[in-house]
């Protein structure tokens, strides 16, 4: 198994509680091999937070990334998975299947009125082209550019003539 995510988690572990370490390495095990993206820092130092929290006796604290955007949707998604992972971990069950679900309310709600960003449409006269059409232009404006530009190049040997 890969523990490079596991070695970065392990050193953002709270200073204060690195003799946990020693003490109790099977549940640093635990928390440190929790699933993180560790390539996305908010979520990294979400988890800080809710270590350190862990270690002082305190409640988890329930991600509140906003929600006005699909990235910030995203990372709030994840973090109810990490959430519910460290909640798991300490063995504190908690139930966060309601909150994900709104949460994909909201990105399937982004990923609707966003999609006209994604579709693949002609450049010159805005026709839909199949989402993996490999040109900007359709096959119908490209020959009418031909036969335009031939048209064009015919007139001007017509005139030097």
């Amino acid at each position: 198994e890969d523990l490079t995510e596991a070695a970065i988690l392990l050193d953002c572990f709270p200073d204060r509680h690195k003799r946990m370490k020693d003490e109790e390495p099977e549940l640093v095990f635990d928390l440190v091999t929790c699933p993180v993206n560790t390539k996305e820092p908010q979520l990294v130092s979400y988890w800080a937070k809710c270590v350190e929290r862990y270690f002082s006796g305190k409640d988890l604290p329930k991600p509140s990334f906003p929600l006005d955007s699909l990235e910030s949707c995203e990372l709030q998604y994840h973090a109810y998975d990490i959430y519910h992972q460290l909640s798991r971990r300490i063995r504190v069950p908690v139930s966060v299947e309601k909150e994900k679900e709104e949460v994909c309310k909201k990105i399937n709600g982004f990923l609707a009125t966003d999609k006209k960003l994604f579709l693949n449409k002609c450049n010159r006269c805005g026709k839909k082209l199949p989402w993996d059409y490999p040109y900007a232009v359709c096959q119908t404006c490209y020959a009418r550019s031909w036969a335009f530009e031939d048209y064009e190049y015919w007139m001007e040997e017509k005139k030097r003539r």
